[in-house]
C-alpha cells in the first residue's frame, strides 16, 4: 500500500457496506485514509484522515482482490492445559471460609499455581499471557473453558477490496 492507492470496505462485522477509501499515509502498524470531504492526499492534514490500525499478522489475511482482518480466535484446551486445570489446588475446608469470611485465600493459590505452571494464563481472565487467555464466555463446567489465542484468526470483522 503507497500512497493515492484506492480501496473500498466492502464488509463491516458481517454487514455488507461500500466505503471507498484513499490511502493517505502509511506506517507499519497502520494506514491514515482520507475522510470523504479531502481530495489531496499529498497535502492532507492530520485531522483529515481517519486511521485503518492493523491488529497482528495473525489477525489479517490478503488476497489479490484486498484484505481482511480477523477477531483473536479461540480454542478448545490442550490435553496439557485440561491436566493442568484439574490439577490445581482444592481445600474444601478454605473454600468454604472464604465464602463465609469473605476470604480470598484460595483466589491466591490457585493464581501463584498457574502462574508458576506450563501455562500461567489459565490463571488470567483478563489479562493475556504469552498472547492467550481463558475465557467460560457463557459455557458450562461440563463443556469446559476456552484458551483465546492472538495466534488464531477468529471471525472476519472488515474487509476491503482494492479498486480498479
Amino acid at each position: 500500500m503507497q500512497p493515492g492507492v484506492q480501496f473500498r470496505m466492502v464488509s463491516y462485522f458481517g454487514k455488507p457496506c461500500d466505503n471507498p477509501r484513499t490511502v493517505a499515509r502509511v506506517q507499519s502498524n497502520a494506514i491514515a485514509c482520507l475522510k470523504s470531504y479531502t481530495k489531496d492526499y499529498a497535502n492532507a492534514k492530520r485531522g483529515d484522515c481517519s486511521w485503518l490500525e492493523f491488529p497482528s499478522a495473525a489477525q489479517i489475511s490478503f488476497t489479490e482482490k484486498g484484505f481482511s482482518t480477523h477477531a483473536i480466535g479461540t480454542r478448545e484446551l490442550k490435553p496439557e492445559e485440561k491436566r493442568i486445570m484439574d490439577a490445581r489446588p482444592r481445600d474444601e475446608k478454605q473454600e468454604r471460609i472464604d465464602i463465609l469470611s469473605d476470604g480470598s485465600t484460595m483466589y491466591y493459590r490457585e493464581k501463584r499455581y498457574y502462574a508458576e505452571s506450563d501455562a500461567p494464563w489459565l490463571g488470567c481472565l483478563s489479562d493475556y499471557v504469552a498472547g492467550k487467555r481463558i475465557t467460560w464466555n457463557g459455557r458450562t463446567l461440563k463443556e469446559g473453558a476456552l484458551v483465546i489465542d492472538k495466534s488464531i484468526k477468529g471471525q472476519v470483522e472488515l474487509e476491503y477490496e482494492y479498486k480498479e
